[in-house]
Order: C-alpha cells, then structure tokens, then sequence
C-alpha cells in the first residue's frame, strides 16, 4: 500500500465492517476510523489488490506481527468475484503459517475460511464490542 492508498483503503474497510458486521453499531466502526489511519494500517503490512498497477483498489489485506491477518476486506462492488480468495492466496504464498480472528455471527467470512484451510482454534468474548469471535489459524 502506498500513502496516497489510504483513503480508499479507509473506505474500504469501513463499507466492509458495515456490511459484514450489521450485529455492531455503525458508530462503533466510525470511531474506529482515525486509529484505523494513524495507528493500525501504518504499523501493518498492507497488500492491495488491483488488476493492474494504477487500476482501482478493489480489496486489500493487513498482516501485523508477521502472521496475523489484522483484516481482509473487499470493496461491496467487487465482492463474489475471488478478489478475498486471491489476497488470502497471497498471504499463504508469503508465510508459513496464518492466524485471524472472526466475529462468529460472520457466517460468510467464517465459512470463506474454512474453504481455504482455516481451521478454529477457540472462542472467546471480544472485550470492544462484547460479542463472540473465533480465531482461525492455517499452515502450510
């Protein structure tokens, strides 16, 4: 990712949390959206996806601590067209082994997991929102 990426990244991310997640409060992803900028996506590894250099982004994907994927989301427009399937794709060519972690009311992403490898680890509380989430993890 490059610096002038960050807006549509931003957007990306936030049209993404919105749709995925309609069980959380819209207004708990806008609050979210300054620390996404200036501290999260800065302090990340950020793949984005475009058919071709100078092309729209159409999805990215952060990894932090060399193996977690802090997030992966595709813009609503280009969603069902294996954008998510070829930045995961991406990330299993780069690392050995890959953890996340899912809300579980986020049927679609936990089953997008499961059908490229992911497997559950545990479940737990996540304390920010209150609502269940699994970890995934994936190795080669």
């Amino acid at each position: 990712m490059k610096q002038e990426d960050m807006p549509t990244v931003l957007d990306i991310w936030l049209s993404g949390n919105l749709q995925a997640h309609p069980f959380i409060p819209a207004s708990y992803w806008q609050g979210q959206l300054e620390k996404m900028e200036r501290e999260y996506l800065p302090t990340a590894e950020v793949f984005v996806y475009g058919e071709a250099v100078g092309q729209a982004i159409k999805g990215f994907m952060g990894v932090v601590d060399k193996a977690y994927i802090a997030g992966l989301f595709v813009h609503p427009q280009y969603q069902g067209q294996g954008v998510g399937k070829k930045l995961l794709a991406d990330g299993q060519e780069r690392y050995d082994g890959l953890t996340l972690d899912v809300y579980c009311e986020n049927k679609k992403a936990v089953r997008f997991y499961e059908r490229n490898g992911f497997q559950e680890s545990e479940r737990r509380i996540d304390e920010a929102t209150g609502i269940w989430e699994q970890t995934m993890v994936w190795a080669k």
